[in-house]
Order: C-alpha cells, then structure tokens, then sequence
C-alpha cells in the first residue's frame, strides 16, 4: 500500500480503522510465517535425532573394532 492510499483511507474511515485493518494484516502474516518457522523447525529436529543415532551407531562400531 503506497503512502496516498494510506492517507485516503485514514482520512475518509479515520485512523484507528486504519490502525486496526493494519494490524490485523499483520498479525495475519506473521501466523503464516511462524507456520512455516514451525514446520523447519520440526523438520530440523528430525534430521539432528537421525544425524545423532547415526553417530551413536558409527561410535559403537569404532568402540568394537
């Protein structure tokens, strides 16, 4: 949204209508983004449990050798 939209809107529906649609898209887009956060972040944890058994298993097969 440009700055001459931005005012047209504050001064035909006032600011805290204003404030508030603002807000609201915010907060729409940050639960998206912390969605995706989430999903990497589990996705990340799985990979660090594999890598780690996988490490465990290497070690054992050194420690018996």
């Amino acid at each position: 949204m440009d700055y001459n939209a931005l005012m047209q809107a504050v001064s035909s529906v006032g600011f805290p209508i204003v404030a508030c649609g603002v807000l609201f898209y915010q907060n729409n887009k940050m639960s998206s983004t912390i969605a995706e956060l989430t999903k990497t972040l589990v996705e990340n944890t799985t990979i660090l449990k594999q890598l780690s058994n996988d490490l465990m298993q290497f070690t054992r097969i050194k420690e018996d050798e």
